[in-house]
This record gives C-alpha cells, structure tokens and sequence, in this order.
C-alpha cells in the first residue's frame, strides 16, 4: 500500500525541483498528502530508526509545497481575471498585484528546492524503496481476505476521519464561518484520503463515497481561495497605498491601482457567495443520500469479519455480547476467578464515582468487557501482556464490537498495567478527544482494581469511593489488611490522579 504512493511522490521530485510548471508543484503535493495519510495510518510499520525522519520529509515538502501552489493558484485566477477584463481602468490594478505576487512565487520556489533536497541528502528515497522491496508482498487476489488487524485498522482509521467531518454539519450552514468551512475541507481531504489509503480493502463499495468527498472538497477549496483573497486585499490596497504616497508619480498610480482592486474585491465577494450556496447544496445531498452511513455500512457490516462472510465467528450472532466476551475469554485460558473479582471491583469503582467521570451506561459496559478480558494476553507469555490483550481486542473478528469499541477497549487493556498512555500510540493516538479522555478514565479504573486484586485471591471483597476536600478516598474492605495491596495501590494510583487532576488516598477497613 505504501510503495506505490512513495513511488508517484518520488515521480515527481525532478518536475517540482526544476520546474516553475505549476503542474508539478500541484501533483507533487497531492502526492506528498495521500503518502502522509497514508504514512500516518502505517507509521508503526516503519523501521524505528527512519520513521520520524521519512514523516517529517515529507510533511516538511507539503508545507512548502501548499504556499507556492497557494499563489500558483492566485495568479492563474488573475490571469484569468485579466483576460476576460474589458474596461481598461482596472487593469492597473490587477496586473499590480499580479507582479507582486509573482515576485513572491519566486522566492517561494527556494523552500520547494530546499525541503526536497534534504530528503535527497538524507537519501530517504533510496532507503524507503530498500525497505518497500524488502517487506513487498504479493497484491491481494480478488476474494482474499484480508489481515484482520489491517482490517481492525481501516475501520478504526475511517472511522474517526468520518466521526471529525461530522462534526461541522451544522457549521456548513452558516455563511460566515470562514474558519470552520476551512477546517472541513480539511476534515472531507483527510477523510478521502484515507478512504484511498484502504480502497484495496474496500474495492468499488467506496469508490462512491471517494467521488462525493472529492466534489465536496473541490468546492469547499474554492470557497477557501475566495475568503482569503476577501481577508487580504483590503490590508494589502491600504499598505500599498501607503508605500505609494510619497511622491506626485507615485501617488497618481495609487489611484490608479484601486478601481482594479475594488473590483477584484467586489468579484471575489460574489463568487464566494456562489460557491457558499454550491457547498451547503452539495453537503445536503451528502447527508441527504446518507453517505456517511453508506461509508459505516461497508466498513462496519454486520458481518463478523471486514466485508466477508461469517464463517469463522467464535459465536452465534444472536448471542449476547457479555456471552460472546465470556466464551473469547475462555479460549484464551483466562484466570476466571481473578477476571470476574476484578471486573466487580472496577464496576463499583465507576458507580461510586459517576459524579467525578460523568461517563454513561456504554462506556460501563467496556469497562466490564475488559475487565473480563485485561489478562488475556497471558495466552502469549507473561513479557507485554497488556499489548497483547490489546492486539487480540483489535483482530478477533468474532468480537461484537465497533471499531470505535474496539479501539477503547483495546487502549484500556493495554493501560491497565504501568505504562503511561502517549498520542503516539495506536490506536489512542487516533481516537477522538472525548474518546481518549473514556480510556483514561476506565483504564485508571481498571488499574485500582486490578491492584486491589494483587494476589489473585480474593483478599479485598469489596471497595468504593468518595470525593471529600478536594481529594478522592478509596476505602477498601477485607477480612485483613494487606500490604502488598496498598504498595500496589500506590504504584498504580498515578494515573487516576493525573486523569481526574486529584489526590487519591486509601483506607483499609474489616469486611463484616
């Protein structure tokens, strides 16, 4: 997936180093975007040493890439302008501010120039096709299913591009959200792309939705070029006018350059209200045609599996999803006893503190999937078990759950040992904020009863907390108190206090 992207980006070096084409410049940074999001979804497959370098190449040349091709894109419209003008009194104006733009085209072709070569002298071309060649794989054959945690990530990655655009639906409707209108060109762009990134996966089911998200994005691009000319050229006609006031010459060419900028102004306002009008149409029959869950219902199937059948599932559909959890949990030879002690624990940890987290009933019941589930990567050795636990999560196709679940689920699993969550990690990294803030707080959660349960026996029978003074006590109860569980207490504590900001104190008191 990520050679021939590379390939297309590396296609067009020679082009955008040496050329003032605007053709280059715009293929290239097509091309250096679909390999970021592509880079971005695979980051963890590439070699440690290289990642970050390759990344930052590349996200490097997008960036200068984008602000030629910004004022690539404004002199082909004021060419176009000038050529279609027919009253000569405001031509001044528009070939003005054409030369100065052009002027500074020029110097932004030494950025270009520079980004490119840093990647070339640090030959990171030459070594990601060493490590495409040596990692190469066959294409997938029509019907061959594919990886299952590549198809865990697709749905994961679709996912949250889909859930980010959603989120300006009603921002689209109002007309002077310029900020917000950029932002979801952005989100449509992400979203397309990474729909591309996975289209191997999906074949022609998405190719749909890839067409809508990009005349979506082509308009909503417009209407971006539009608000920036509308943002720039009342600065730009005063500062002029104030560098040309000096003398008599040079002041007569001050009025003479208005009339052609205040008509440029006056037909950028124009069209951008076209192209408002174009964009909110267009994002009503997005969601008019139900796109978006069109997308959900090929990523997301019924299914148990991406898009196949079936066949394979651990259990009935019609099974509830705490039977089909109970049944994962089994094959993996859980420990039954400290699972189900553990799950109870957490529960009541979260019911005591439901003030605290405001989290609902949902979010409950993943706190209960992974405590039944947090110890079974045990299966593949005691070393990084809370990663394992977390792998099984993303790629067990019989799991009844989302992407999103999956994902949350899988985090929790992962966090409940000692290791701090980070945004480099996947899929936590990917996850929305809300999202990430639900990990945070199950897998602290998960962290104290686990802690609670240290020996694997059942000591603590029970535990709740209350908020008092600023800070949380945890009172737990046994026949005895243990100090191997209030030791592990303290080494597990940490997170709870840096999720929900406040010190956490524990008190022993005697079971009845």
């Amino acid at each position: 997936m990520l050679a021939p992207l590379f390939l297309k980006f590396a296609g067009q070096i020679g082009g955008a180093r040496s050329s003032r084409d605007p053709g280059f410049i715009h293929d290239m940074r097509v091309a250096s975007r679909r390999l970021r999001a592509a880079l971005s979804v695979f980051s963890f497959c590439l070699p440690k040493k290289e990642r970050e370098s390759w990344i930052k190449g590349v996200r490097r040349i997008t960036r200068a890439l984008s602000r030629a091709r910004d004022r690539d894109v404004q002199l082909e419209f004021l060419r176009d302008m000038i050529g279609k003008t027919k009253d000569p009194s405001l031509l001044p104006g528009l070939e003005y501010i054409y030369r100065i733009l052009e002027k500074e085209r020029e110097t932004l072709q030494g950025p270009v120039e520079e980004a490119i070569s840093r990647i070339c002298q640090k030959k990171i071309p030459d070594k990601f096709h060493a490590w495409a060649k040596a990692h190469k794989k066959s294409e997938m054959s029509p019907g061959t299913e594919p990886d299952p945690l590549l198809s865990t990530l697709a749905r994961d990655a679709i996912r949250q591009r889909l859930l980010a655009l959603m989120e300006f639906r009603e921002d689209i409707r109002d007309p002077l959200a310029v900020e917000r209108h950029h932002a979801m060109r952005i989100a449509v762009k992400k979203l397309r792309y990474t729909l591309e990134v996975y289209l191997p996966l999906t074949g022609d089911a998405i190719l749909f939705a890839i067409k809508d998200l990009r005349r979506l994005q082509d308009i909503l691009g417009q209407l971006h070029d539009m608000d920036v000319w509308i943002a720039m050229l009342p600065g730009f006609l005063e500062t002029e006018e104030r560098i040309l006031a000096g003398g008599r010459e040079r002041s007569e060419l001050a009025v003479h350059i208005r009339p052609g900028m205040t008509y440029l102004l006056t037909e950028c306002q124009k069209r951008r209200a076209g192209l408002y009008r174009k964009a909110l149409k267009r994002w009503e029959k997005f969601e008019n045609e139900n796109v978006a869950d069109a997308i959900l219902g090929v990523i997301e199937p019924g299914d148990c599996s991406f898009g196949q059948s079936s066949s394979g599932c651990i259990s009935d559909p019609a099974d509830s999803p705490e039977t089909t959890v109970a049944q994962l949990a089994g094959r993996y030879a859980y420990e039954s006893d400290h699972a189900h002690h553990v799950n109870r624990l957490s529960l009541a940890l979260f019911d005591s503190l439901g003030s605290l987290h405001s989290l609902k009933e949902q979010e409950r019941r993943m706190l209960s999937h992974a405590g039944i589930l947090h110890d079974i990567g045990y299966y593949g050795g005691i070393g990084g078990h809370q990663k394992s636990g977390m792998s099984l999560i993303l790629t067990e196709p019989g799991l009844p759950f989302s992407a999103r679940e999956r994902s949350i689920i899988g985090s929790v699993i992962r966090y409940h040992g000692r290791e701090m969550p980070s945004p480099r990690h996947l899929p936590f990294g990917r996850l929305l904020a809300d999202d990430r803030r639900t990990v945070l707080v199950l897998a602290s959660l998960l962290r104290l009863a686990d802690a609670l349960d240290v020996g694997h026996d059942g000591l603590v029978e029970r535990a709740e907390c209350e908020t008092s003074r600023g800070k949380v006590i945890l009172r737990y109860f046994s026949k005895k108190r243990s100090p191997a569980v209030e030791v592990a207490l303290s080494e597990k504590k940490g997170l709870f206090e840096e999720t929900f900001q406040t010190p956490l104190e524990y008190i022993w008191s005697p079971a009845p």
